[in-house]
Formats: C-alpha cells, structure tokens, sequence
C-alpha cells in the first residue's frame, strides 16, 4: 500500500514538470535526516519517459553511471547491467499503461478525499523499485516511501525556485555535461530545516565505487571429487556470464529474481547448455550442481579454467572454481564474449525464454 504522503508528493511533482527545465546529466542531492544521500536525475526532457530517478548512497550512485552505459551496450551486456541496477524511480503513466494496476485505484482515493485532479496525460505516479539481480517490483518498504516522499518534497521545492533562477547560477552543470565517475563535480544540494522549509547548498560529488556480490556457495562434494579426479585439458576453456531473465511459464512466487549462467562454446565450437538459478545468490547453488553434472557428462575431459568478463559472473562461479580445481580466469576479451553471448542469446529466445528488463 501507498502512503498518502507519498501519493500526494509525486503528484505535486508532476504538477511542476521540472524536465523542461532539467535534463538526465544534471543532479542534485537530497540530504535525508539521517545523513544519507539521495542522488536525483529528472527524466523526460524530450517528453519520452516523465521520471524521477533516486540514487541513495554509494550503491544508487553507482547505479546512476550503470544506467548511462546502457545506451553504448549490445543487448546481452544492457541486460547484464540491469542486473546491477539499485534505486528507485518515480515515473508517470496513462492509468492503463501502469505497470503494477493495483496503484490506480489508491492513487484515484487519494486525488478524490483531496480534491486533486490526475492529469490525463501521464498522470499517475509508479515507483519502481530496482534490485540487484532482481526484477522490478512496487516500493512498499516503509522507510524507503519515507526516504521517497521527502526526496520528491525537495525537488518540488527545487522546482519553484529554478522558477525565478537559472539552473547555471543555481550551481548545475550546462546540460549534458555529465558527472564524471571519479567524482569532484559540484552540485545543489538540499536539505529540510526545522521550519520545513529546504536549505539549497553545494555537494562534492564522491567517487562511484564498483559494486560488490555475495559468493554462490558451491555444495555438492561429490561433484567437486569428480572434477578434482578427471583430466583436465590444457587448451579447453568455457567461458561464462550471467544475465537476467524471466520465465513467463514459472509460478509467479518463483518468476522473479532468476539468474541465467550462461556457459558458452569452448574451442572446439561445442555449444554447452545454459543453466538457470534462482534466488541469488543464496538459493542459487542448485545451477552451479546442473553446470558440474552436465560438463561431465557431456565432454570427454574438464576444462583447466572457467574464464569470465565481469565481477558478477566471477563471484558466482568463485566458490566452484575453487573447490572442483579450476583456475578462474577474468579475461578482458570483449568481443570473443559478446559473441559467444549473441549466440546463447538465439538460443534461449529459440527455446521460449524472455529476457528479462
């Protein structure tokens, strides 16, 4: 369920359209009470997507320079990037496009008991809520619709000030010129006072930190007895990624949150079957079991690495690696790997998955 004040803040937002004025490039900060930051993106400048997007902390900010890298990526790597995504956004629907429809019906009580009108074109408010290696699901945590309402309470008021002022004396950066990630740009910042007015002020952005991911714990002892006494050959090598899915033929407890590890061709041109895991990374050992079992029984002898791109699919495949007796290897070979991903991509389309964004 919604709060009311949060309804009410997104609506006042809405109200003062501050993409006209603002583009995706410039940021501000909203100093939450506890000290936390919220970084804040306005989207929709060319009226495609009307959004606030909410960066909170070290992990929303590095979200934020995720979510620019997905306009240079192929499709594989976009949908590996979702994977990483970890903030909140506050878009604005027509009633029958919302995503989650149960917000129509509390978001129409809301405007009726307070004699608001919903504007008609992309008037109603969703929050989605994005989660590492999880799919989007509606904001219902209490604290965060209490660390939402007051970050769209700020740039209401951000937005009644840049009425009278320039965004460039007001201490932006000239539109398009994004933050970079080693940090040191300066930016408005604004925070409640005691009288509930917003104190503006400037903000040196820090540094984007990488992210970090859980260890899939590998636990079948009986699989890593067999790698550790089968040959290995010293030229065969599989590579691996992990990307995000959904299994529309699942149950709808269990279609969210899937992980594909992706095992791709060796050498030699076998392609090797893609496995699914669930739930990661706690749930997610089942798929490391599925990878083992099928390696063994399909090729003739084990590979001496499992060679992976990126720090996802290596926290995935460390424990694995580790008690089977494979090197893991991270290698820096863009383009053999998208390839190899581009196939597995076929087939997994081929076979009735729908990638999942």
């Amino acid at each position: 369920m919604l709060q009311d004040n949060l309804i009410g803040a997104a609506l006042r937002f809405r109200d003062t359209e501050l993409w006209k004025r603002l583009r995706e490039s410039q940021l501000f900060v909203v100093k939450l009470p506890d000290g936390e930051m919220v970084y804040c993106a306005v989207m929709g400048n060319k009226g495609e997507y009307l959004a606030l997007g909410m960066y909170k902390g070290a992990e929303g900010l590095s979200s934020y320079f995720n979510s620019l890298r997905m306009s240079r990526e192929s499709a594989i790597d976009i949908m590996s990037t979702k994977m990483l995504f970890n903030h909140i956004n506050c878009t604005f629907e027509n009633a029958s496009m919302l995503h989650f429809p149960e917000y129509k019906a509390e978001i129409q009580a809301y405007a009726k008991a307070n004699g608001l009108k919903i504007r008609r074109s992309r008037g109603y408010p969703e929050f989605l809520c994005m989660r590492p290696c999880k799919m989007d699901t509606p904001i219902s945590d209490p604290e965060e619709q209490a660390w939402a309402t007051e970050t769209l309470d700020a740039a209401t008021a951000l937005a009644l000030r840049m009425k009278t002022e320039d965004p460039i004396a007001m201490g932006f950066a000239k539109p398009g010129s994004y933050p970079p990630e080693k940090g040191g740009r300066k930016i408005p910042m604004l925070e409640r006072q005691a009288d509930g007015s917003f104190l503006f002020s400037q903000f040196v952005m820090p540094a984007s930190s990488a992210p970090s991911f859980p260890t899939v714990p590998f636990e079948d002892e009986q699989i890593a007895r067999k790698f550790k006494s089968i040959k290995k050959h010293p030229n065969f090598a599989v590579q691996c990624r992990a990307i995000s899915i959904e299994v529309a033929e699942m149950a709808e407890e269990n279609r969210f949150g899937i992980l594909l590890l992706s095992s791709c061709e060796d050498q030699d041109g076998v392609a090797l079957k893609p496995v699914i895991g669930q739930r990661f990374p706690n749930n997610s050992s089942d798929m490391l079991t599925e990878f083992g079992e099928y390696l063994i029984e399909t090729v003739d002898c084990l590979p001496v690495a499992i060679e992976v791109n990126d720090e996802l699919t290596a926290s995935i495949m460390k424990d694995f690696c580790e008690k089977c007796g494979i090197k893991l290897r991270v290698i820096d070979d863009e383009r053999r790997m998208r390839s190899l991903m581009e196939q597995v991509y076929i087939y997994l389309m081929g076979i009735g998955y729908r990638i999942g964004f």
